[in-house]
């Protein structure tokens, strides 16, 4: 699976990946797919250490471009905190860490700016 990774309060969102659409069902979800890892620490320690990282116009947050072995869940449901989750994410193994696409990190600067949490200090 290769997609982009959104960290923040109460949240391990894959935003975009290469996985097919959630079996949504009835439920009412975000329909997005919640971000699992139980492997290697070293390699959690990259993608942590990419999640740090400080992005222009976005605080308290953190994007990565991640490439993972692993499976997602497959039946309808809801998943995470809350249940705002349409399926899970389990990632076996982190293959690939990196800086997320460029159009993501405006986008989300957007957001954040119209919600008036642009102001990183």
């Amino acid at each position: 699976m290769k997609g982009t990774l959104l960290t923040g309060f109460e949240a391990s969102n894959l935003i975009r990946s290469d996985l097919p659409p959630p079996n949504l069902g009835k439920q009412r979800t975000t329909g997005n797919t919640m971000w699992s890892y139980r492997g290697k620490r070293e390699a959690s320690e990259a993608l942590d250490s990419q999640l740090e990282r400080t992005l222009p116009g976005i605080c308290n947050a953190g994007i990565a471009e991640v490439t993972a072995y692993g499976w997602p869940t497959e039946s309808e449901g809801r998943f995470g905190h809350l249940g705002m989750y349409a399926r899970v994410f389990y990632a076996d193994e982190i293959v690939k860490v990196g800086p997320p696409p460029n159009d993501i990190v405006e986008h989300y600067a957007k957001v954040r700016a119209r919600m008036g949490l642009s102001d990183c200090n």
